[in-house]
């Protein structure tokens, strides 16, 4: 928070200027999205398909994840889900789970030795999602019952943030 803040030329005048407040925090809390975050496309009819990525960022030490991803089913079929070689890393368990009568997305990957931990702080696809689409209309791509672990099976914190699709205006 920054008050009586004055700032003078050479002379010791004066001169105009406007403060604002900042923000800093330097704990590490790793990210689990949907990227891209929102698709409003009126050229995405039946049958167009797109992919969707879920994407983590600024994470260390992990070693597992899980997520769900709630869909529309009366406006999206999931075709298929790939799980992604973050930084090249395969020595991992894929599960995973698409029930397009349901609507959702399970995705479940363990990494085991001799896997090395991930650790990045750009982002990084986690898994790739592509959907067809079913009808017009609009669908929330919703990123629920999500779970980053370390080595030891920790919970890593972690904030979620969703999707939207829209195939009309």
């Amino acid at each position: 928070h920054l008050y009586d803040v004055e700032i003078l030329n050479q002379d010791g005048q004066p001169l105009p200027s406007e403060t604002r407040d900042g923000y800093f925090n330097n704990a590490l809390v790793a990210k689990l999205y949907v990227d891209p975050p929102e698709i409003i496309d009126p050229t995405l009819v039946p049958p167009k398909t797109f992919e969707i990525n879920i994407t983590l960022d600024d994470v260390e030490n992990l070693y597992g994840y899980e997520f769900n991803m709630s869909f529309n089913k009366e406006v999206l079929t999931c075709l298929y889900v790939i799980v992604n070689d973050v930084l090249g890393e395969t020595n991992y368990i894929p599960e995973t789970q698409v029930s397009n009568t349901r609507g959702f997305v399970w995705v479940n990957v363990t990494y085991y030795p001799p896997a090395v931990p991930i650790t990045t702080y750009t982002p990084v696809a986690l898994a790739t999602i592509r959907f067809r689409v079913k009808s017009l209309g609009a669908s929330p791509l919703d990123l629920h019952d999500t779970s980053l672990t370390d080595v030891f099976g920790n919970p890593i914190p972690h904030e979620v943030t969703d999707g939207f699709v829209m195939t009309v205006i």
